[in-house]
């Protein structure tokens, strides 16, 4: 186990043992780490699909906010990111819920190209 010198020096100032530092570090750090992959697990049984689409007709923050918003209404969308510089949508979406050309017609529908 791998102590940093903060972490030591915090135990000598605080006047705890070494074995009373590293009790308190597994106890304090490691669980966390434990309670992190069960997360992962459970995120795991939905499986996520990240797709970019190339969006035509942006010309400001406000495009871009309309096509979050558009994007984003679609159910099954987990998350939205729009680039402006690059004219493009990045999707992570379930594949159970929606599909590909429901996110494009609701692109559409904003009055954006796709």
């Amino acid at each position: 186990m791998i102590f940093s010198k903060s972490k030591v020096f915090k135990a000598v100032l605080l006047k705890i043992s070494w074995k009373g530092a590293r009790k308190f570090y597994e106890h304090r750090f490691l669980q966390k780490k434990k309670k992190s992959k069960k997360e992962k697990i459970k995120r795991g049984k939905i499986i996520m699909t990240k797709q970019v689409i190339i969006v035509g007709g942006m010309s400001c923050e406000h495009c871009v906010k309309a096509v979050t918003e558009a994007v984003s209404a679609v159910d099954g969308v987990a998350n939205v990111k729009v680039v402006l510089k690059k004219n493009s949508a990045a999707v992570k979406f379930d594949e159970k819920k929606t599909n590909l050309d429901a996110i494009k017609a609701a692109v559409t529908e904003a009055g954006f190209n796709v």
